[in-house]
């Protein structure tokens, strides 16, 4: 058996706080079986051609190296998603992992935008280059 999943760690932070009749309890513990579900389905379903390529791309992606790329070309928003549904098909993170782990991730890359538009610009020459 695996470790619990993302929304039975927040179901039990809630009920410490809330109480175990809590609704957001109830709510996460059901997105924690939902998780759990759609871990096993893919876990139990035979996939022999995709499991060397699936696990080679699990395996970059460890130590944030392939994260790393893909930042560099982010552009490539279809091998991330390929790199998402890895880590669920080597069992190395449950979907709702992924998903959380997505949304940082945008969040992140947001939050960089955001700063660099912010930084100042050099000025141009009229030939293009950038003055010193």
């Amino acid at each position: 058996m695996r470790s619990q999943t993302v929304g039975d760690a927040l179901a039990r932070r809630v009920e410490v706080r809330r109480g175990a009749a809590s609704r957001l309890a109830e709510a996460l513990r059901e997105l924690g079986a939902v998780d759990q579900a759609v871990y096993e389905a893919v876990a139990r379903t035979p996939t022999a051609e995709l499991d060397g390529p699936v696990r080679r791309l699990s395996d970059a992606a460890d130590r944030s190296r392939l994260w790393l790329g893909i930042a560099a070309v982010i552009a490539l928003r279809l091998l991330a998603a390929g790199v998402a549904y890895s880590r669920v098909h080597t069992g190395v993170h449950y979907p709702g992992d992924v998903m959380v782990g997505s949304i940082m991730g945008a969040g992140t890359a947001a939050m960089v935008a955001a700063v660099y538009d912010r930084l100042p610009q050099p000025r141009r020459r009229a030939g293009g280059a950038a003055a010193p």
